[in-house]
């Protein structure tokens, strides 16, 4: 997941849950057609992952409340560092939930110019 942020080479949408990423493989400049990686929290509490017509789901069980993406600059194609603040329940075998843990990770795209 963190690969494809650091590998883009700008930001095209960002929001709180979901942001979209333009890898320029080629190194050609224009945009193709499935050169975007695009993660988002959709609303099952699934963190999402689709890369031209593949889409994955990278972790189940996120806090919709408490998971959520961020910024250091607007509008997304001057974004230079992004947050990702992940909070995922923890169930017992019953599936009761008695916990949560959280991932925090901030990635910088490499290749920005």
């Amino acid at each position: 997941m963190s690969r494809g942020v650091w590998e883009a080479r700008r930001f095209t949408a960002a929001w709180s849950r979901a942001f979209t990423v333009w890898v320029d493989d080629s190194w050609d400049e224009p945009a193709a057609p499935g050169g975007y990686i695009i993660l988002w929290i959709d609303e099952a509490s699934n963190l999402r992952r689709s890369f031209g017509v593949a889409s994955q789901v990278e972790a189940r069980g996120l806090d919709l409340a408490g998971s959520y993406f961020a910024f250091d600059a607007s509008p997304p194609p001057i974004v230079t560092r992004s947050q990702i603040h992940l909070v995922v329940l923890v169930g017992n075998p019953g599936g009761v939930t008695i916990g949560t843990r959280s991932l925090d990770t901030e990635i910088p795209p490499r290749n920005v110019p």
